[in-house]
């Protein structure tokens, strides 16, 4: 019910495979919410964590929440017309099927977990839970790649204030969408 639990219950399976550290995190998206909460929770039981790496991570307020979902198709509506003017017709075809697809994916995992969450307890909802996390400080250096639409909202994805020790924030030359195929080895030559 929290990402504390989340990362609780993740950490006891990492665990039973690499009982000792060091440990070397990494989560996209939302799960790199859960993947600093983990760093944390190592940390505090007195184990490394070497490298901990956010990818399209954006830190979890209310407010960010609201505005996030208020201008979010807005915001993607551009970043794609933006996008697509800088491609020849063919890649234009091919980008516009593959956003297709990943809204039509996007669509299908949601009403999967619609369903999914009916049988749960009363309650449950997953972004109430990401929005509820008040993550804590982190004293050490973190990794934090971001795609241009999200680098160009925020740069270092809302986590400065929490990171005193400093991020090494990597810009893809890509979109939330497509930083992992488009734009795959750049972000892999980071990580």
């Amino acid at each position: 019910a929290t990402v504390e639990k989340i990362a609780e219950d993740y950490l006891k399976e990492v665990r039973t495979v690499q009982p000792e550290g060091p440990y070397f995190l990494i989560g996209e998206c939302i799960s790199g919410i859960v993947a600093y909460e983990m760093a944390q929770q190592l940390i505090a039981q007195g184990q490394r964590v070497a490298s901990l790496t956010l990818l399209d991570t954006v830190r979890p307020t209310k407010r960010r929440s609201f505005s996030f979902q208020r201008s979010y198709y807005l915001e993607r509506l551009s970043a794609h017309r933006k996008h697509l003017q800088l491609l020849a017709l063919r890649e234009k075809m091919s980008y516009l099927l593959q956003t297709a697809m990943a809204v039509v994916f996007a669509m299908i995992c949601r009403n999967e977990n619609r369903v999914k969450d009916n049988n749960l307890e009363e309650g449950y909802d997953y972004d109430k839970i990401l929005m509820s996390y008040s993550p804590q400080k982190y004293d050490f250096r973190m990794n934090l790649i971001l795609s241009n639409d999200i680098y160009d909202r925020r740069r270092d994805g809302g986590w400065a204030d929490l990171v005193p020790a400093g991020i090494n924030t990597v810009r893809s030359n890509a979109l939330h969408v497509t930083y992992c195929t488009d734009d795959v080895d750049h972000t892999a030559a980071h990580l």
